[in-house]
């Protein structure tokens, strides 16, 4: 994702250097013309300019949460005492826990798992499509690893090293990433308060079902389509069990408004899942996020933009899905109703399909059609 991520890298390199944080001749970083020049190349940055760029990544997050002072978050506890040896732990747990550096320990630990995880562009981007401020991304970026318990997917891939194909065990993390981004973001634009153990108390046990029984709730063309992802790992010589766990991700992305859709309902999450992958299916919002993931982006404000296309699309799958819980969970009825307004834009939904390279202007016009002729 080199040439994907280069303008968001250059977008990070100048607000480093505005801070007075950064100054690229000293640290041997490609100028604005060189990175230009990389793009049309189709070149990124080089493994030692990234190593440094995440480096000042890492240090100007760690002074934000600082300043922040998330250490007071008692969530982050266990982050202070594993910073230090367990025979001190045991013996001094009240000592470190009153340590004269724990605000800035708790901050740098925070910052390294952050951008380890998410990627040097991971904060700037969460920045850019929420408003929200570094505190919050640490916060939701913390719920969401919990959530969907990603340090166990992270160590199963760890566990592969040099057992299958450094490539597959790209493919599998970069999986787990679309994952994380969705899912911090929805955080970050739906949850005012950001309390981690609160929020993982609600959404954990939820999603934990969903994944159990996703491949009994989905639709047969998805339900195929994961099953295929699980087999090419599996022939990779992935284990089944970790190969079933990276297949389903992309398919547990909408976990979070299928959790919140389910609260307070009276509805068992697993069959509002079964209506929301039903939903999906039939009004072709699955096909239509797939031609968004393919639009090429090339600025960060295209990647934006589609991301907010990609949004709508979820957001269509939640309110119909809604909809449909509010007139008596009968999915399959709701969907029958909605034969006529469906046939309205089942033409032009059929043609974005077919297209091998749909482009943004399609997908803008069958997402007012979907917000027009279907939300009522």
């Amino acid at each position: 994702q080199g040439t994907e991520r280069l303008d968001q890298q250059l977008r990070i390199m100048r607000a480093l250097e505005r801070a007075g944080e950064l100054d690229r001749a000293v640290e041997f970083l490609p100028s604005d013309e060189e990175i230009s020049a990389r793009a049309a190349a189709g070149r990124g940055l080089t493994r030692p300019e990234l190593a440094v760029l995440m480096a000042y990544v890492k240090r100007s997050l760690a002074h934000e949460l600082a300043a922040a002072d998330i250490a007071q978050d008692p969530q982050l506890e266990r982050d202070l005492m594993a910073y230090f040896p367990a025979a001190l732990v045991e013996r001094f747990p009240t000592a470190i826990s009153r340590h004269r550096l724990r605000k800035e320990i708790v901050a740098t630990v925070a910052a390294n798992d952050l951008v380890n995880r998410g990627g040097i562009t991971f904060l700037s981007e969460m920045r850019e499509r929420t408003g929200r401020g570094a505190g919050d991304v640490t916060h939701a970026y913390m719920i969401v690893k919990q959530v969907f318990d990603l340090e166990t997917l992270w160590k199963a891939v760890g566990r592969l090293d040099n057992k299958v194909p450094a490539q597959t065990q790209t493919e599998m993390l970069l999986a787990g990433n679309r994952l994380l981004e969705r899912a911090t973001a929805w955080f970050l634009r739906n949850s005012a308060a950001l309390d981690i153990q609160a929020q993982v108390d609600v959404f954990r046990p939820g999603v934990q079902q969903l994944a159990d029984h996703v491949t009994d709730i989905l639709p047969a063309p998805q339900r195929a389509e994961l099953m295929r992802r699980a087999d090419l790992l599996v022939q990779r010589k992935v284990p089944p069990e970790t190969a079933l766990m990276v297949a389903r991700l992309d398919f547990l992305v909408s976990a979070v408004d299928i959790v919140r859709l389910g609260l307070g309902s009276g509805m068992g999450i697993v069959d509002i899942g079964r209506g929301f992958y039903a939903v999906g299916a039939r009004f072709r919002l699955d096909a239509l996020r797939r031609a968004a993931r393919r639009l090429k982006s090339e600025t960060a404000w295209q990647k934006v933009a589609v991301d907010a296309l990609q949004e709508d699309f979820y957001a269509h799958q939640a309110d119909f899905t809604a909809k449909a819980i509010a007139d008596g969970g009968d999915f399959g009825a709701w969907i029958e109703a909605r034969a006529e307004a469906l046939g309205r834009v089942e033409a032009l939904l059929r043609e974005i399909e077919a297209t091998a390279n749909p482009d943004v202007a399609m997908l803008i016009v069958a997402n007012r059609a979907l917000r027009g002729s279907l939300a009522g």
